[in-house]
C-alpha cells in the first residue's frame, strides 16, 4: 500500500509555474484528500498538507495557508505562506482580486498576464491548467490565446 505522501504526490502535476492539484477539489478549486489522523480518516486540504510536509510549518489555530500565486489548485510550498484572516483579505485587496468588498479569484487580465497565458499555451499547457494558474475562466484563456481579445498585445508585452 502506498504511504500518505506518495498518495498526495500522485495527485500533483508539477508545471513550470505551479504544482497543480489533480485530485478532488472543493468549490473554488482548493484540493483535498483523505488522511488518517489519530486512527480516523478525515478530509484534508492539499495546500495545508504541502506547507506542513515541505515547509515543515505547524499551522496555528485560526491561521490560513495563503497563495502568493493566487491559484487555489496550487500546492507548491514555495507559493504558500501563513496569514491571518485579516492578512489574507488584505493580500486579496492589494492584488486587486476584490469587487464590492468581496475577494474573488477572477480578475481582469493585465498585458503581462496576456503574454504569460500565450507563452504557457505555446509550451503546451492545457487551457484549464492556464485558467487555474492565472485565475481567469477557460473561455477567457481561449479568447486571449486566439487573439479574439487583447489582440493589440504583442508577444513582447505591449
Amino acid at each position: 500500500m502506498r504511504d500518505e505522501h506518495q498518495r498526495w504526490l500522485d495527485k500533483v502535476n508539477k508545471t513550470e509555474y505551479c504544482w497543480l492539484w489533480t485530485g478532488t477539489t472543493y468549490r473554488g478549486g482548493y484540493g483535498h484528500f483523505r488522511r488518517k489522523i489519530e486512527g480516523r480518516w478525515v478530509m484534508y486540504k492539499a495546500h495545508r498538507y504541502a506547507i506542513e510536509y515541505f515547509g515543515k510549518k505547524y499551522i496555528p489555530e485560526g491561521m490560513f495557508v495563503c497563495h502568493s500565486c493566487d491559484n487555489p489548485s496550487c500546492v507548491n510550498p514555495d507559493h504558500l505562506f501563513l496569514g491571518s484572516a485579516k492578512e489574507n483579505t488584505q493580500d486579496c485587496i492589494k492584488k486587486g482580486r476584490q469587487r464590492h468588498g468581496v475577494c474573488k479569484t477572477k480578475h481582469a487580465v493585465t498585458e503581462e498576464e496576456v503574454c504569460q497565458i500565450r507563452k504557457m499555451r505555446g509550451i503546451g499547457l492545457k487551457m484549464k491548467d492556464i485558467s487555474d494558474i492565472v485565475g481567469v475562466s477557460v473561455p477567457q484563456v481561449s479568447r486571449i490565446v486566439n487573439h479574439i481579445t487583447h489582440s493589440s498585445v504583442s508577444a513582447a508585452g505591449g
